[in-house]
């Protein structure tokens, strides 16, 4: 993360710290790192293909 930051890769959003939650830090990728990694992400989208199942549901009485 500090890496991605200091390249100017990510936004960084440093969560608050809360009675009895854990802090929620937030990253948001930067136009440059979207570009960089489009290609990848086209890459590993899958197809969606059978076989499937078909349930039979029934109502209990």
């Amino acid at each position: 993360m500090d890496y991605l930051e200091a390249q100017g890769l990510i936004t960084v959003l440093k969560g608050k710290r809360y009675k009895k939650t854990p802090t929620r830090t937030r990253l948001f990728p930067k136009d440059v790192l979207c570009n960089q990694i489009w290609e990848y992400v086209l890459d590993l989208e899958q197809p969606i293909e059978g076989p499937y199942y078909l349930l039979k549901i029934t109502k209990m009485n």
